[in-house]
């Protein structure tokens, strides 16, 4: 019974009589005199028993019942009264009266009215029993998203500088020193073969697409095979790392400062520092939240694929014995975090399914798609001739940037706590990320009259970084259960109640109400986010110094980047499945880098990069040697292996988990 805050005092009025008899002796307790001597007593006079004051019986009376309140469905107004046992009969024992019965307990009920005696002594029963049903209400609904994005990025940024008013072309044999570079296409197709199958066939922003590669996972994986595990926690070029590991090496440190002072007679030419990078988060928190009821077969797949491709065979020619040069040092790197549990999950604490469940019925297949596409694509390939002069002197054809960044968060949407699918249901988590950099450069320094000051170049320090986070909140996965195919069966045919055990087979989030979504059809859930970065900036640079005058060339230190956040919530109760079940969490990272670097003349003077300075992963080959330039056209065109193609880790492929 609620008492709703308020309480009850009884109160019993009236007179208390105790007799107080003592044989001879008379005791008169008189407030004002004090104790009196007690009269001397007749032995022949009998005594009697001195007679109390009588006073009239008292009326009885119920305390006021406390205004109605509304009922508590757990409370005991819709509870049955229990049978009380009656108490056996006490035994009687010779000479002594029997002791009073005791009556049996008066029937229970919320309000009534007063009473006396009467009550007493007429056997009641009182019957206690819970009787409790879920009461379910439909309606036509279900809160659907279908987003396909893409952001696309062109930028073209050719140049030619000279010295003179009359410029020459590119192709004059006579102006420009021969370097041969590999087409950006070759290596774009080199970086398009390291995504495993079936996924590289598989168009991103088609859900068609994507639930047919879902559809030949099993068998393309082999039936019952182990498949690489996407485990949770990060890992760093494939090496799995924990919470303390250290943060990437930024090669761009390595570049020599470029001169700033504009009044120092210095010649400068930038044509590296180039940046392009793609940002997307995607946090879906629509659809299945709690637990997930499958009645035909279930496809859920976690996949990150990541690749860099890198190639930087630089020549760098005339320099004297005392000019600073920095080649090679590029670095490429893939990071992948997978988070697959919730340190706090609502579902799993045991909470009642609730008495009030409110069904959503989506006629025909639920699709929660986000489907993201970023794509960044710049040429910059520039030919520059610089003679220095009396003043300082600075060209610029690099440092282009261009980028792409989506945020999508579908948070506010209902939360349904149960899902129930008629039909399959397919679910992609999957992040694709790529780099591609042709950075292939040719610098020429020539001292002129009166002969060159301090020289300083730097080709390479080129960063390829892919950074993916999937964060999976899912409960485990179970086959049918008798209990979940009874729910799904009422929940089917429109039932208007359900027996309280129901709320006990699904968790609930804490109240009374339970949020479902009804799918007659399949459910889609799909979110895939691809990020590629490709850029060509093969350079061809001739400086001319004179009378002292100092140079600087710049034409690497160029970075791509990727990072994708993918943040997918639920099934937090876990799902039921009732068909086939398959699943899977795959990472695959690739860092394909040839660099090398052709410095002449060789002389004891010259400074570069000493690869036992740096990190083992972005070591440089440096090659000192007279070898010339190799004599071909420098329109890009595919290029033959050359001697000096070299990788910056012992095994390429050495990071690939497929």
């Amino acid at each position: 019974m609620q008492l709703d805050g308020k309480g009850f005092i009884s109160r019993f009025i009236g007179a208390l009589h105790i007799p107080f008899d003592i044989a001879g002796r008379t005791v008169d307790y008189d407030p004002d005199e004090g104790t009196r001597r007690p009269e001397a007593v007749d032995p022949a006079k009998p005594l009697h028993p001195q007679k109390g004051p009588e006073f009239d019986d008292l009326e009885t009376h119920r305390s006021p019942t406390p205004p109605s309140v509304p009922q508590d469905p757990w409370e005991i107004g819709s509870i049955r009264p229990i049978h009380w046992p009656s108490a056996p009969p006490a035994p009687h024992v010779g000479g002594h009266p029997p002791p009073p019965h005791l009556p049996d307990p008066p029937s229970s009920s919320i309000g009534g009215g007063g009473g006396g005696g009467d009550a007493i002594g007429t056997k009641q029963v009182v019957v206690v029993n819970i009787d409790l049903q879920i009461d379910v209400d439909y309606k036509p609904g279900g809160d659907q998203m279908d987003l396909r994005l893409v952001q696309v990025n062109a930028l073209t940024s050719n140049s030619i500088v000279g010295d003179h008013d009359h410029v020459v072309g590119p192709n004059d044999p006579h102006a420009w020193p021969a370097h041969a570079v590999p087409s950006i296409e070759s290596l774009e197709k080199i970086a398009a073969a390291q995504v495993p199958d079936p996924y590289a066939h598989t168009d991103g922003l088609s859900p068609k697409d994507i639930v047919q590669t879902l559809g030949e996972l099993p068998a393309a994986h082999g039936s019952g095979t182990a498949l690489p595990t996407l485990t949770g926690g990060e890992t760093d070029d494939g090496q799995h790392t924990g919470p303390s590991s250290q943060p990437l090496w930024d090669p761009t440190t390595a570049i020599p400062t470029m001169p700033t002072d504009s009044h120092a007679n210095m010649a400068v030419i930038d044509a590296g520092h180039n940046y392009s990078y793609n940002f997307g988060v995607l946090a879906n928190e629509r659809g299945a939240i709690g637990t997930l009821v499958v009645l035909g077969d279930s496809y859920k797949s976690d996949a990150i694929v990541q690749t860099n491709v890198l190639v930087d065979h630089s020549a760098v020619t005339g320099t004297s014995e005392c000019a600073v040069v920095q080649t090679g040092g590029d670095a490429a790197s893939n990071v992948a975090d997978f988070i697959h549990t919730a340190n706090d999950n609502p579902y799993a604490m045991g909470f009642f399914g609730g008495l009030h469940w409110h069904v959503d019925i989506q006629q025909g297949n639920f699709f929660d798609v986000n489907l993201v596409n970023q794509l960044n694509v710049m040429t910059n390939r520039d030919w520059v001739q610089q003679t220095a002069t009396d003043h300082y002197k600075f060209i610029e054809t690099g440092a282009n940037q261009q980028g792409n960044q989506v945020s999508e968060y579908n948070i506010d949407t209902t939360h349904y706590d149960l899902v129930v699918v008629n039909g399959n249901y397919y679910s992609a988590n999957w992040i694709f990320q790529s780099n591609v950099l042709l950075n292939s450069d040719y610098v020429s320094i020539n001292a002129g009259a009166g002969g060159a000051g301090q020289e300083t170049v730097s080709t390479g320090a080129n960063w390829l970084t892919n950074s993916a986070t999937i964060l999976d909140l899912t409960g485990d996965s179970h086959a049918m259960t008798p209990e979940m195919q009874g729910i799904a069966a009422a929940l089917q045919n429109g039932q208007g109640s359900l027996d309280l055990g129901a709320g006990f087979a699904v968790p609930g989030n804490g109240s009374l109400d339970l949020n479902v979504l009804f799918i007659n059809g399949n459910y889609y859930d799909l979110n895939v986010l691809h990020q590629t970065n490709v850029m060509s900036d093969p350079d061809t640079v001739v400086q001319t110094l004179s009378h002292g005058e100092s140079g600087y060339v710049a034409t690497g230190g160029n970075v791509l980047s990727n990072t994708a956040v993918l943040a997918n919530v639920g099934p937090m109760g876990g799902q039921y499945v009732a068909g086939q079940q398959y699943s899977e969490a795959i990472l695959v990272q690739t860092n394909i880098v040839m660099q090398s670097a052709s410095v002449t003349p060789s002389q004891p003077g010259i400074v570069t990069n000493d690869p036992g300075k740096l990190p083992p992963e972005a070591a440089a080959i440096i090659q000192h040697g007279s070898t010339t330039p190799p004599a071909a056209d420098h329109q890009d065109t595919a290029s033959a292996t050359t001697d000096h193609c070299s990788h910056s880790t012992p095994d390429p492929l050495s990071s690939v988990l497929s």
